[in-house]
């Protein structure tokens, strides 16, 4: 939806790898107008090492609908400063299906570059024309590569101009010309985002800017209802689907989650985004006659079929994705990527797991899985746009953590040998559970059983695999659950005491990636569950109980050990995340969470009575 997104960058500087050469001088001239903006980029790079070559070899360059390419042109000198090539418009080829959100018209225009050598320089340049409906854009300050000088100017701005730095007061100075501004930079390393970063739009150093009229998130939702709420009519078609699906129902609640599930299973989701500039859905009788639509089509349906009940909705724009976020003290367009449905919830019962806000039940309808009120924790915690005309406004959809969950257990018997027979069984619900799912209606069981073995070797290290089994279980959130037997010859160790060395569910990252960090850290909410459950030979001393547990505000982890009434030795590890945009404000927290996870994952469980005779 966005002009722009993180692979997009890419694109517009070209296949840069990372340590991948210099780039000695990178300029940006923005001219704004009432209806658009037109672009100038150069960009000087230096081919310093070997390694630059493949990175190099070609660069490509972003349109769609909205934007057009006017001028292109390469120039390649050697270090002696004779040209070596040089690579006009004409010489560009077009490859499609690579733009994002609700445009479905970008491709890329792609210069391939002859074999550079080591000394080279390249010069490129070109001019782009944006007329996107809404006036925003932004610019990243830190590049995968070195930058020696960066200059953004701006200018013909009107007084509606608005922009932000984010993240890169102390890269850049930005100054006001009167007519604009300039953003200049010297000597800029190159980003090396760590892992579990945010997105380059998000959490990199970033100029943004927007000249639109609408400065509040109430006008931005207004501007999208404007664009919208006159699409879809009453048709005979819809009519009479509406009452062949809600005849038998007789609660409200019934019938909008019976409309949801026509929209989501019976329209099939084609990611072919047509319609203005990717913004303006389908009208819903011609999503029925074809059968199929994109995130907005499907959505505007089913405000269209709602309606028909007599219940009101309104479209909604939302970041589908964990490692970006809205920035919600800059109110456009700029970052929404997808497209949902905000019903409103006056006069039909709403249950405590609903995901509800402000009043608002939300529903995505090109979810295929679960039940209508799941909503996938990749558009969980996001800022929402409701696009209501007056009452338009933003608001944070809650995370659902619970949802989303993993849970293994182990239940067997420990020979005198210290060997170990039994089962695992792992279920996996929400998120994780979607690529199981979606395997068994595309992938033969043979590759179904060859990753199943491969996940279960993965959280049980050293154990050998014998006979496996995997189902999906239906349910409000999706399942899937896969089980086997087990073996581990050496699972006790003995010596002047017995040890146990359990495998563990484990989701938090090592404490060592958050030293030195200042990004946020994007992990997976949720609740992740371990236990096992040992018949031990008898005349064996079990351990002492050594209860642990750490809570904070970002989750918790607790580990128990017993004995249950049957004699087993069960341990239970259970492991919180509440969220999953974790700010460096918060990282005391995590590490006092991923300590306590590394350290009991580490640890072994220590049978403290003597050996029997």
């Amino acid at each position: 939806m966005t002009a722009r997104s993180c692979l997009v960058v890419l694109l517009a500087l070209g296949a840069v790898a990372v340590n991948a050469a210099t780039i000695t001088e990178r300029s940006i001239e923005v001219q704004l107008s009432d209806s658009g903006m037109r672009e100038q980029i150069r960009i000087r790079v230096s081919i310093e090492e070997v390694g630059d070559l493949d990175a190099w070899s070609e660069y490509s360059i972003l349109v769609d609908e909205n934007i057009e390419l006017l001028s292109f042109s390469i120039e390649i000198v050697d270090s002696q400063g004779d040209r070596v090539d040089s690579l006009k418009k004409r010489h560009l080829r077009e490859e499609t299906s690579v733009g994002f959100g609700l445009h479905s018209s970008s491709s890329a225009m792609v210069a391939d570059l002859p074999t550079l050598s080591v000394g080279d320089r390249i010069s490129i340049s070109y001019v782009r024309m944006f007329e996107p409906l809404f006036l925003a854009d932004w610019a990243p300050i830190l590049l995968d590569v070195p930058q020696s000088s960066l200059n953004i100017r701006i200018s013909g701005s009107s007084e509606s101009l608005r922009w932000s730095l984010r993240n890169a007061e102390e890269l850049v100075d930005v100054v006001d010309t009167g007519n604009g501004i300039h953003c200049r930079g010297q000597d800029l390393p190159r980003r090396e985002p760590p892992d579990g970063a945010g997105d380059v739009l998000s959490v990199g150093p970033a100029l943004v800017w927007t000249w639109d009229p609408a400065g509040t998130w109430n006008e931005v939702g207004a501007w999208y209802a404007g664009l919208t709420d006159d699409v879809s009519s009453s048709s005979v078609q819809s009519r009479r689907l509406v009452d062949t699906v809600t005849k038998d129902l007789g609660s409200a609640r019934e019938k909008v989650l019976a409309l949801a599930d026509y929209a989501r299973l019976k329209v099939r989701y084609e990611a072919v985004e047509i319609g203005v500039g990717g913004w303006v859905p389908t009208p819903a009788h011609e999503v029925l006659t074809r059968g199929w639509g994109d995130c907005k089509d499907k959505s505007e349906l089913l405000k269209a079929l709602l309606a028909g009940i007599g219940v009101k909705a309104h479209l909604v724009l939302i970041h589908n994705g964990r490692t970006a976020m809205i920035d919600p003290n800059f109110p456009s367009t700029l970052g929404f990527n997808h497209c949902i449905l905000a019903v409103e919830t006056d006069g039909f019962e709403i249950l405590p797991t609903d995901p509800v806000v402000d009043g608002l039940l939300f529903l995505d309808p090109t979810l295929d899985r679960g039940a209508a009120e799941w909503l996938n924790p990749t558009i969980q915690g996001q800022w929402a746009l409701v696009a209501a005309g007056e009452t338009g406004r933003l608001v944070r959809l809650p995370v659902r953590y619970a949802e989303e969950s993993r849970a293994m257990r182990l239940e067997g018997v420990i020979d005198e040998g210290g060997a170990f027979r039994g089962t695992a069984r792992v279920m996996m619900t929400g998120l994780r559970a979607v690529g199981w799912l979606r395997d068994l209606d595309s992938e033969a069981p043979e590759r179904i059983e060859e990753a199943a073995r491969r996940y279960l070797q993965y959280v049980l290290p050293g154990m050998t695999l014998g006979t496996l089994a995997w189902r999906e279980i239906e349910g409000t959130v999706p399942t899937f659950a896969v089980e086997g037997i087990v073996t581990c010859d050496r699972f006790v160790r003995s010596g002047r005491s017995r040890r146990l060395r359990f495998s563990y569910l484990n989701t938090l990252p090592e404490t060592r990636e958050l030293e030195g960090r200042n990004e946020p850290m994007v992990i997976m909410p949720g609740i992740n569950l371990t236990q096992w459950r040992l018949i031990l030979p008898e005349g064996w001393c079990p351990p002492a109980a050594q209860p642990e547990r750490v809570g904070n505000s970002i989750g918790s982890i607790e580990q128990t050990v017993e004995i249950d009434e049957a004699g087993r030795l069960v341990l239970t590890r259970k492991t919180v995340v509440r969220r999953s945009w974790i700010g460096v404000e918060s990282f005391e927290h995590l590490r006092e969470l991923a300590g306590a996870e590394n350290r009991l994952s580490r640890g072994s469980l220590r049978m403290i009575c003597p050996e029997s005779e």
